[in-house]
């Protein structure tokens, strides 16, 4: 690998890692989402409800939302829909994050246009899971500088 090469990985890591909403009515369910965005270094914001999470959605761009389905002024599969209608949104993935635990509840929800699912309660180790998966390719830039930087030598014979 070229220093070229490195100083291009370079500058594309330092772009900030993305931003995470989280959307749920229940207090303790933001705060454990929190944690777990805050132990993995993402920045996040929360909503307790749909027409907060849209307000916050007029001035961020997340690159994921957790999304709750049962909020109590607009279901999470309505709001989805609002997401989805704004361009803006055309690369936010999103994840249904719900007490529907049902078989047929995660296909409906995946087949309505969410892009993952996640049943309550959760692993916290699942949560983790989920966020690195999705993540991760924006990030891949990233583990790329970090594996060069690593060992240089051998990215050079890789070639």
């Amino acid at each position: 690998m070229t220093t070229k090469s490195l100083t291009s990985l370079a500058h594309q890591s330092v772009k900030r890692k993305p931003q995470v909403l989280a959307v749920d009515d229940n207090q303790d369910n933001l705060i454990l989402i929190g944690c777990v965005l805050e132990n993995l270094g993402y920045p996040y914001l929360s909503a307790t409800c749909s027409q907060e999470a849209l307000s916050v959605l007029q001035h961020y761009q997340p690159r994921l939302i957790l999304l709750d389905i049962v909020l109590p002024d607009m279901d999470g599969l309505q709001l989805l829909h609002q997401i989805r209608a704004d361009e803006r949104n055309e690369q936010v993935i999103t994840v249904a994050v719900t007490g529907l635990a049902l078989g047929k509840d995660r296909e409906q929800l995946l087949a309505a246009g969410f892009d993952d699912y996640l049943s309550k309660p959760y692993l916290l180790s699942d949560l983790e899971a989920l966020i690195c998966r999705h993540l991760n390719r924006s990030n891949s830039a990233s583990n790329r500088l970090r594996r060069a930087l690593k060992n240089p030598c051998e990215s050079e014979f890789q070639k």
